[in-house]
C-alpha cells in the first residue's frame, strides 16, 4: 500500500475541516494547500496569511500512524 493511498482519507478530512473554517483551498504543484488569513481590518487589509500544505500533513500523519 502506498503512502499516498494511506494518506488520502486523512487529506480528505483535512480539506473538509479547513473548508468548514472558511479557508481557501488550492492546488499548487500537485499538492493541496489551505490558506488561513486573519479577518480584514477597517481598511480591508489582511495582516496575517499562512499557507498549510495539507498533502504533507496527511502523508506525515499516515506515516506516523502506520509505524
Amino acid at each position: 500500500m502506498s503512502r499516498t493511498f494511506e494518506a488520502e482519507p486523512i487529506l480528505l478530512a483535512l480539506i473538509k475541516e479547513y473548508q468548514d473554517l472558511g479557508c481557501f483551498i488550492f492546488n499548487d504543484d500537485g499538492k493541496i494547500y489551505a490558506r488561513v488569513t486573519s479577518p480584514e481590518n477597517d481598511q480591508g487589509e489582511v495582516h496575517f496569511k499562512m499557507d498549510f500544505c495539507l498533502t504533507t500533513i496527511a502523508e506525515t500523519a499516515a506515516e506516523r500512524l502506520s509505524s
